[in-house]
């Protein structure tokens, strides 16, 4: 009711200690709802005094993190985290389409390049290096740095399994690669000659009638085909 004012100050003890949290890592993608720390009514802020409470949904980035700790009432001080948050690395690189000859290859015989490979099958249980490997199967590899996982590579498998050798000497076929021409002479008349994919879908048949046969391939894809020769004999 009047001018004059008087002031009488009033001493408040806030025995709250600081929470207990180390210096943490993280992949891209963590949200400040990963940090850890160890206390009662945890806040986080990125500055250390007169922040703003941080959203548990906010993005992790590299830098240094504070929180503190609430106890009947009473805010404690707060305490310092560095953050690191690591890339995630790209995923292995290899062939996606892995050629093998033996039906007891096992996950070790796929070639992939990248640190600290995973194998995973198509519902993503992590495979043990002595997985037996299934033909036409995919298996996705990931590499981690950092421990930071990537994404997968898939990558097919399928067999080209060993046959008896084609016994007679008389029977020629040649270059192998072929890129453009491959010539065919056999000791007796050939009449037929079809050729088939890796998976076994038949995609070309010539006919002849000669003991000598040319075929281009040069229109095909690079990769694996197999050939089948009619003669007179079978």
């Amino acid at each position: 009711a009047s001018p004059c004012a008087y002031a009488k100050s009033i001493d408040i003890t806030c025995n709250t200690s600081e929470p207990i949290a180390e210096d943490q890592s993280f992949c891209e993608g963590a949200t400040v709802a990963d940090l850890i720390a160890i206390g009662q009514n945890l806040k986080w802020f990125n500055v250390a005094s007169f922040g703003t409470q941080l959203a548990t949904d906010r993005p992790l980035t590299t830098g240094t993190y504070y929180v503190n700790q609430m106890m009947e009432d009473c805010e404690g001080p707060t305490k310092s985290v560095n953050v690191t948050v690591n890339s995630i690395p790209s995923p292995p690189t290899g062939e996606i389409v892995q050629i093998l000859t033996s039906e007891a290859s096992t996950i070790s015989n796929l070639e992939v390049n990248g640190i600290n490979i995973k194998w995973y099958d198509a519902a993503g249980v992590i495979l043990p290096a002595t997985t037996q490997l299934e033909n036409g199967t995919t298996y996705y590899a990931t590499q981690t740095i950092n421990d930071c996982e990537s994404m997968p590579l898939g990558v097919t498998v399928q067999f080209v399994l060993n046959t008896n050798q084609f016994k007679n000497p008389n029977f020629i076929f040649y270059p192998n690669p072929v890129s453009d021409d491959l010539f065919i002479e056999s000791p007796t008349t050939i009449y037929q000659i079809e050729i088939f994919n890796i998976m076994g879908q038949k995609i070309r048949t010539d006919f002849f009638n000669n003991e000598k046969a040319l075929i281009n391939m040069s229109k095909l894809p690079t990769g694996i085909y197999l050939i089948q020769v009619y003669l007179d004999q079978g």
